[in-house]
C-alpha cells in the first residue's frame, strides 16, 4: 500500500494503492497529468474496493480555469455505486467552463 509517482518530460502520474481499514477492500487507481494538455487530468481504475466500489466515494476535481484565476470544480459522482468500474477511465477537464468529467 502507498502512494507513488512517476514522471516523464511532460507528464506526472500518481499511483494510489490503498486499503480500507477493517475490511478486505483494496483500491488501486492512477491520476495522470500531461503539461501539453493543460487542465486535463486522467484517472484510471484498477481495483475499486470489492462490494463498495464507488458507492462510498466522492469523485471529481477542482482547480483553476484556463485563465489561471477563476476557481472551477466538477463533482462526477457522490456515493453512486457503479460510477466507476474496474478498467474505466475518467477524464476531467478544468480548462473548459464548466469543467467536465467523462467516463470511458
Amino acid at each position: 500500500m502507498g502512494i507513488f509517482f512517476q514522471t516523464t518530460a511532460t507528464t506526472v502520474t500518481y499511483e494510489y494503492r490503498l486499503a480500507r481499514g477493517g475490511t478486505y477492500e483494496n483500491y488501486h487507481f492512477t491520476l495522470s497529468y500531461d503539461s501539453t494538455k493543460p487542465g486535463v487530468f486522467v484517472y484510471r481504475y484498477y481495483e475499486i474496493g470489492g462490494d463498495q466500489g464507488s458507492g462510498s466515494a466522492n469523485i471529481g476535481i477542482q482547480g483553476l480555469a484556463a485563465d489561471g484565476k477563476t476557481a472551477t470544480a466538477v463533482n462526477f459522482a457522490l456515493n453512486k455505486l457503479g460510477a466507476v468500474v474496474v478498467g474505466s477511465t475518467l477524464t476531467c477537464d478544468t480548462s473548459v467552463t464548466p469543467a467536465t468529467c467523462v467516463r470511458s
